[in-house]
């Protein structure tokens, strides 16, 4: 009875392990989708005031083919000089951090994955020994 009792308590924690590790692993999802839909958005560093230019600002091309704010394309470029070259973010910068950041969490959500199928399958043994317990008790 005693065995019975800790096999159950068991399934309860092993399943309440289960549902945190999926409730993780939906949330890491969630973060991901987040990140990649900002980082699509980006379409470079405005070269007049140095801020990220997104698909939500109004935007335009310089003669270099740089996106430009609409309200920045006005004032004289740039201000107060360009920046040095290694100072400047470049696309290939910007899609190797996030590459690496979404690499990073899809190694995190695999092994959450990996948690929660040894957690199911443990809560699926403790169910069968309690069921095994309970049928040589009967």
């Amino acid at each position: 009875e005693e065995e019975e009792r800790k096999a159950a308590e068991q399934l309860v924690e092993d399943k309440r392990r289960a549902d945190e590790a999926a409730a993780a692993a939906k949330e890491a999802t969630k973060r991901d989708e987040e990140i990649m839909a900002a980082a699509s958005d980006f379409r470079g560093i405005c070269p007049v005031c140095r801020q990220a230019v997104t698909t939500s600002h109004e935007r335009t091309k310089d003669d270099n083919g740089q996106y430009v704010h609409l309200e920045c394309a006005g004032a004289s470029w740039p201000l107060p000089g360009p920046l040095p070259v290694q100072d400047r973010p470049g696309p290939d910068e910007e899609a190797s951090k996030a590459a690496a950041e979404k690499k990073k969490k899809e190694e995190e959500e695999r092994k959450a994955a990996e948690q929660l199928v040894e957690d199911k399958r443990r809560a699926d043994e403790a169910a069968a020994a309690a069921k095994e317990a309970t049928k040589r008790d009967e």
